[in-house]
């Protein structure tokens, strides 16, 4: 028989955010015959070390960026009043409320490029290519309490500043950061805890306190177009810009040394 008394049931799901890749154009020179056009083809040669220079960096940029640990900001009037804390990637938005999580996913940009095959910078992109399609899901906790105690764990060193518009009183600086954040009693004697892992997936556990009844714990999904389980048990949800997995759950025990043991769930 299984003791509750000192531990702390779990249950974990991961989604999966989507990511954009960064395209990195290579450029052939072809060297003209004559002194004229040699000199052409030197100085399109510099621009295009000099372009390759720009995408190597960029390119590492994208890699370290990508091994920066999911981060949530308290919502301190960037967003509406019902977010708690929001976090933001490549692609997407999350926002957390008092009884939901609402992903937000962003179609890439098509590249657009000049009349020399070369990228065009932001500012001169036509304005049609600025729009940005995207899907919005979410996640509600059914019967939940609409107003748990929601708080910050492991304070970040970095800060968000929004400096939007020629008002100072309005913008708003130094947010801080969170690695975590929990929702407390968001049913009676369960918690939910929100963070990242090393791949910058967003993860939930549920923990239930001895005696508390798994059975509350429900949820409904608005804004997918599709649901199916895959064969590994995962749940996966079709967008029309993407697809969301809901990884199968997976029940454990800690024990008093802080080591998980499994356990069977149906």
């Amino acid at each position: 028989m299984i003791s509750f008394t000192s531990s702390l049931l779990s249950v974990r799901r991961t989604v999966l955010v989507a990511s954009i890749a960064l395209l990195v154009m290579t450029f052939v020179v072809l060297v003209a015959a004559n002194k004229e056009d040699r000199r052409a083809a030197i100085a399109t040669s510099a621009e295009a070390i000099e372009s390759s220079a720009g995408a190597t960096v960029k390119t590492k940029f994208a890699e370290r960026f990508g091994m920066l640990p999911l981060s949530f900001e308290r919502n301190a009037g960037q967003s509406d009043e019902a977010v708690k804390f929001l976090s933001r990637g490549p692609g997407y938005e999350l926002f957390l409320t008092a009884t939901e999580a609402v992903l937000t996913l962003q179609k890439p940009h098509a590249p657009q490029f000049d009349e020399f095959k070369r990228p065009l910078p932001p500012g001169k992109t036509t304005p049609e290519a600025n729009v940005r399609e995207g899907s919005v899901l979410r996640l509600k906790m059914i019967g939940a309490n609409p107003s748990p105690q929601v708080e910050g764990q492991d304070e970040l060193l970095g800060k968000v500043n929004y400096l939007t518009g020629s008002e100072p009183e309005k913008w708003r600086r130094n947010i801080p950061t969170y690695r975590r954040v929990l929702y407390k009693d968001v049913y009676p004697g369960i918690d939910v805890l929100y963070y990242g892992n090393s791949q910058r997936e967003l993860e939930y556990d549920l923990n239930l306190a001895a005696g508390a009844d798994p059975k509350q714990i429900r949820f409904s999904i608005e804004g997918a177009e599709g649901i199916r389980l895959d064969k590994s048990g995962d749940l996966l949800l079709k967008l029309k810009h993407g697809e969301v997995s809901l990884k199968k759950p997976v029940i454990y025990q800690l024990t008093k040394a802080g080591d998980r043991r499994e356990v069977k769930g149906s």
